[in-house]
C-alpha cells in the first residue's frame, strides 16, 4: 500500500512530527511505501526524508500525481473535500471539540469541560480569554469548528484518546466515523534503573503556562531538597523568563537545570538518568506522548487528571493529581521519592505496558483496518 502522511508542519520539532515518525517506521516495516507530504518548511527548517512540499490548494493533486492508495492527514483538510480520494483523519488536538482548540481557561489556569456552544463560547472567549477577543478571530473559530465537524459525515476519523473522541460527539460531530486509535510508544531496550544515589524529576515538554510548569516548581519547593528538578523544552522569551523568576523567587536555583530542546538521544539520557517524570498540564491534554516516553523508558509517571492523560499512563506505575492542587503534587512527589525499590519495580511493569499496549506496530495494524474502509466504501459506508 502506498501511504502518504499530511500535515503542513511535519518538518517541525513536536509531538505529531514524532507520531507520524513512530507510525511511519512501522508501517514501513510491514513493508507499506510511505511518503510525507507537507508544506515549505519555515526558516531554516530541513524537508524530511522522502518529504515532499505541497499546498493547501495542489495537495489532493499531488498527492493523486504521486498515486497514493491513502492520503493521512494529521491537521485540518483543505475544502472542498475530494470524493474520489480515499482519506483518513487523525485528530490530535480539541480541533473538533473546542473553537479555540486548547480546552483551557486561561484566565483561572484551569482545563475546559465545556460542551461546545456558540454563544457560551464565545463568552469565554471573552472572559476566560480561551482564544482571541477579535470578532474576526472569534468567527475564524466558530467556523473552523463546523467544517471540522462537517468533515467528519465523509472522512473517517481517528482520536487520540477517548477523552478527544467523546468531546467531539458532545459538540455534535459524527459519531459514527470517530474511532479511538492511541498513540504509539518507543522501543526503549533494555531496561536501566535510575543512579539510586541521585534522586532526580524530569519534566519534558513545551514551557507554557498551561504545561504547568510553575505548578512543578512550587511542589518542588516543599520536597526533599535532595531531589533536583530537569527541564527538557524550551518557550517564548516570556514563558521562560517567568520561570526563571519562580526558580529564583522559591530558592531553587541550585536544584533546577534546564536543558532547553532535546533531540532522542538527549532526552533518552535525561530519563534514564530520572527516577520519575511528570507531566504537570493545567489544560486537557487531548493524548501525551510524554507518559508513553517516560513509561517506554521505565520510569514512574506522575500527571495530572486533566483530559487524555489517564488513559496513557500505566495503571501500576503512574500517580494522577488534579491539576493545580500543590498539596496533591507534593505528597505525590514525596512519595515516589521515597521508594527508590518501588519506582524500579514500577519501571519495568510501565516498560512493559508500553511496549504492549501502545506499540507502534498495534497504532500501524489499526491504521490499516481503517484505510481498508476508507478505500472501500461501498463495502464499509461512512455515511449513514
Amino acid at each position: 500500500m502506498r501511504i502518504a502522511h499530511y500535515a503542513p508542519d511535519l518538518w517541525a520539532p513536536g509531538g505529531i512530527a514524532t507520531y507520524v515518525d513512530r507510525l511511519t517506521n512501522a508501517q514501513r516495516s510491514a513493508g507499506h511505501d510511505v511518503l510525507w507530504l507537507c508544506h515549505t518548511p519555515q526558516g531554516n527548517a530541513p524537508l524530511p526524508p522522502d518529504a515532499h512540499v505541497v499546498t493547501a490548494s495542489t495537495l489532493y493533486a499531488e498527492a493523486r500525481a504521486h498515486g497514493v492508495d491513502i492520503l493521512h492527514a494529521h491537521r485540518d483538510l483543505p475544502t472542498p473535500i475530494p470524493t474520489a480520494l480515499p482519506l483518513i483523519r487523525t485528530m490530535h488536538g480539541h480541533q473538533g471539540g473546542c473553537p479555540s482548540g486548547t480546552r483551557y481557561l486561561r484566565r483561572s489556569g484551569m482545563p475546559c469541560n465545556r460542551t461546545y456552544h456558540p454563544v457560551g463560547c464565545l463568552r469565554m472567549h471573552l472572559q476566560e480569554r480561551c482564544g482571541s477577543c477579535r470578532p474576526h478571530k472569534m468567527w475564524r473559530n466558530i467556523r473552523r469548528l463546523q467544517r471540522e465537524r462537517a468533515q467528519t459525515h465523509t472522512v473517517m476519523t481517528a482520536a487520540v484518546s477517548m477523552y478527544v473522541q467523546q468531546m467531539m460527539v458532545r459538540a455534535g460531530c459524527y459519531v459514527d466515523n470517530i474511532v479511538v486509535c492511541p498513540s504509539p510508544a518507543p522501543i526503549v531496550k533494555p531496561f536501566t534503573m535510575p543512579p539510586r544515589n541521585s534522586p532526580s524529576v524530569l519534566y519534558a515538554g513545551r514551557i507554557a503556562p498551561e504545561k504547568g510548569l510553575l505548578w512543578l516548581l512550587r511542589a518542588m519547593a516543599d520536597v526533599d531538597t535532595s531531589a533536583a528538578l530537569h527541564i527538557a523544552g524550551t518557550g517564548t522569551d516570556a514563558h521562560m523568563q517567568a520561570v526563571h523568576d519562580e526558580v529564583e523567587a522559591l530558592a531553587l536555583t541550585n536544584r533546577v537545570h534546564f536543558h532547553g530542546w532535546c533531540d532522542d538521544e538527549a532526552l533518552t539520557g535525561l530519563m534514564n538518568m530520572a527516577w520519575l517524570v511528570v507531566v504537570p498540564s493545567v489544560w486537557n491534554e487531548p493524548a501525551g506522548l510524554v507518559p508513553l516516553d517516560a513509561a517506554a523508558h521505565g520510569r514512574f509517571v506522575i500527571a495530572s487528571s486533566a483530559g487524555g492523560l489517564p488513559e496513557y499512563v500505566a495503571p501500576d506505575a503512574s500517580t494522577l493529581v488534579p491539576p493545580n492542587d500543590t498539596d496533591a503534587l507534593t505528597r505525590a512527589l514525596r512519595n515516589a521519592l521515597s521508594d527508590y525499590d518501588r519506582l524500579a519495580t514500577c519501571g519495568a511493569e510501565a516498560q512493559h505496558h508500553a511496549e504492549v499496549t501502545f506499540s507502534a506496530t498495534h497504532t500501524a495494524n489499526a491504521y490499516e483496518r481503517l484505510y481498508a474502509q476508507a478505500m472501500n466504501p461501498a463495502d464499509a459506508p461512512l455515511t449513514s
